[in-house]
C-alpha cells in the first residue's frame, strides 16, 4: 500500500506503477526513465518527501525522463537487480539499462547536480544536445518546509550517489549541450550537524557528557514496546546545558502542547528536548525524552476530550458529505489503540464542499497539540477535541495544501521517529562521545 501523499502525487501527475512483470517493457518504451522505490512509508518518512519532489524534478528536467513507481511487492526483487541499499531510492535507466541512482533524499540543488551527472552517462548513445533546454534559474531565496516527518539528525538529509562517477567529474560540453533548468526552489530546511567544542574545552563538563552517555544507552534500549526514557536536566549549570544544546541541536520537528509545553526534536532522531513553563512564563521543567514521540505530549493529547461525535438533527446549508463521515468516524473511534492500525479519511480525494470542511472542523473541535515538521514543503498535524482523531495536512513548497486527511489512530505514523533512525542516532551520538574520551 502506498502512502496517501504518494497516491495523491501519482493520481495528480499520472505516474504509473511498474512491477517485475512489466518493468522491462516500460523501460524499453522510454528513452530515459526514473524508477521510484518508496519503501515502507510508515517507517521511512523520507518516502513522502521524495514523492513530493519527484514531479518537480520531472518538471525541472523538462520531462526528459519518464517517472514510475515500483510496486511494494516487487521492491525487494528489483532492489537486488539495481543493487542499492536504502529506501527511498530513485533509479535512472536509459532504454532499460542502468545509469545510476540516488537513495534517501537530497537538497534541491544537489538533486539537479546528481541527476545531471547520471543522465550524462552513456551519452555516446544519445547526446544531451537533443534534450530540451529550459532557462537557467536565477537565485531563489524561497525556504522550503517539510512534507512529512523527515529524519533530522538521523534524518540529516544526506543522500548518497551510487553506481557511477560523482558530481564535478564530467567534462563540460563543447557544443553547448549543458543541461539548464527552469526556476525552481533551491532551499530546503534541513538540520545541520552540531558544531562541538574541542576536547580540551570540555574540562569541567563531565555532567553534560554523562547525560549524553545516558542518552546513547537509552537510544540503544529504545523500542516500540518500551516506555520512553526521561533524563532530567534541571540540576545542570549553564555551561553543561550549553554543551548538551550544542550536541543535540534543533531538528525539523517542533511540538507545541497548550501554552506551557514544547518539545523540540534534536538533530538526532528520537531525542526530544522538552520544556515546560509556568503561568508566569518561567521554566519549571527541562528534560530530555528518548523515544518515537514524547510521552509528556501524548499524555495530554486527548485529555478531557469527547469520545464520540454527536450527529445533529439538521445540518447547515451546503453540508452534504459530512453526515456519512461522522458515522464512519464514530465507528472507528472505539477501536483506537496502540496495536490497531490507523484509519485515514482522505478529504483531498473525496467530494466535499467548503461548508463540509467548516462543519467537520467545528464538530471535531480543537485539541492542544500542534506538530510542525519542516523540510521540503511542510506537514502540520493537530489533535482535535475528539479522542483518537487527528488532522494531518501536507503543504508543498509554495504552501499549497496538497493532502488533507483525518486520521483515527493513537498516533499518526508521520510524527513518529522510525526505529532505524533511532538506531542511527545512537551510532552518531557514540561517535560524538568518542571525541571526548
Amino acid at each position: 500500500m502506498f502512502s496517501p501523499v504518494l497516491t495523491m502525487m501519482m493520481e495528480r501527475h499520472r505516474i504509473p506503477v511498474v512491477d517485475e512483470a512489466n518493468i522491462d517493457a516500460f523501460a524499453e518504451a522510454h528513452d530515459l526513465t526514473a524508477l521510484f522505490f518508496p519503501g515502507d512509508w510508515l517507517r521511512l518518512a523520507e518516502s513522502n518527501d521524495v514523492a513530493v519532489i519527484l514531479p518537480e524534478l520531472v518538471q525541472a528536467f523538462q520531462g526528459v525522463f519518464k517517472p514510475a513507481v515500483v510496486s511494494r511487492e516487487s521492491e525487494r526483487e528489483l532492489q537486488s537487480r539495481y543493487r542499492f541499499d536504502a529506501f527511498p531510492a530513485l533509479v535512472f535507466l536509459r532504454n532499460g539499462e542502468y545509469l545510476g541512482g540516488i537513495k534517501r533524499v537530497l537538497d534541491w540543488e544537489d538533486y539537479l547536480t546528481e541527476i545531471d551527472g547520471i543522465l550524462r552517462r552513456g551519452r555516446a548513445r544519445r547526446r544531451l544536445s537533443s534534450f530540451p533546454k529550459p532557462a537557467r534559474p536565477t537565485t531563489v531565496t524561497t525556504t522550503i518546509i517539510s512534507s512529512e516527518r523527515k529524519r533530522p539528525g538521523g534524518r540529516n538529509m544526506a543522500a548518497s550517489l551510487f553506481g557511477g562517477i560523482g558530481p564535478g567529474s564530467q567534462p563540460s560540453e563543447g557544443d553547448g549541450s549543458d543541461l539548464q533548468y527552469m526556476e525552481m526552489p533551491k532551499g530546503m530546511a534541513t538540520s545541520a550537524s552540531p558544531v562541538l567544542p574541542e576536547k580540551e574545552n570540555v574540562a569541567g563538563l563531565e555532567a553534560a557528557l554523562a547525560v549524553l552517555s545516558a542518552l546513547a544507552e537509552s537510544l540503544g534500549r529504545s523500542s516500540p514496546d518500551c516506555e520512553n526514557a526521561v533524563h532530567d536536566l534541571s540540576g545542570l549549570d549553564h555551561a553543561n546545558l550549553a554543551l548538551i544544546d550544542q550536541a543535540l541541536g534543533e531538528g525539523e520537528v517542533l511540538i507545541i502542547c497548550g501554552d506551557d509545553l514544547k518539545a523540540q526534536e534534536s538533530v538526532l532522531a528520537g531525542i526530544w528536548r522538552v520544556r515546560q513553563t509556568g503561568t508566569d512564563g518561567r521554566l519549571v521543567r527541562d528534560f530530555v525524552e528518548v523515544g518515537a514521540f514524547p510521552s509528556a505530549v501524548l499524555e495530554r493529547a486527548f485529555a478531557g476530550c469527547r469520545n464520540t461525535l454527536p450527529a445533529p438533527a439538521t445540518y447547515p446549508t451546503g453540508v452534504f458529505n459530512a453526515p456519512p463521515l461522522i458515522s464512519e468516524l464514530n465507528g472507528r473511534i472505539p477501536l483506537v489503540g496502540p496495536d490497531v492500525g490507523p484509519h485515514a479519511i482522505n478529504l483531498s480525494l473525496l467530494p466535499h464542499t467548503e461548508e463540509d470542511l467548516t462543519f467537520l472542523d467545528g464538530l471535531l473541535g480543537h485539541g492542544p497539540v500542534v506538530v510542525l515538521s519542516r523540510g521540503y514543503g511542510n506537514c502540520r498535524v493537530t489533535t482535535t477535541g475528539t479522542r483518537g482523531v487527528w488532522w494531518v495536512r501536507f503543504f508543498n513548497s509554495t504552501d499549497d495544501l496538497i493532502l488533507n486527511t483525518i486520521e483515527v489512530t493513537a498516533l499518526p505514523g508521520v510524527v513518529r521517529a522510525a526505529p532505524e533512525d533511532i538506531a542511527d542516532s545512537r551510532q552518531r551520538l557514540l561517535e560524538i562521545l568518542e571525541v571526548y574520551r
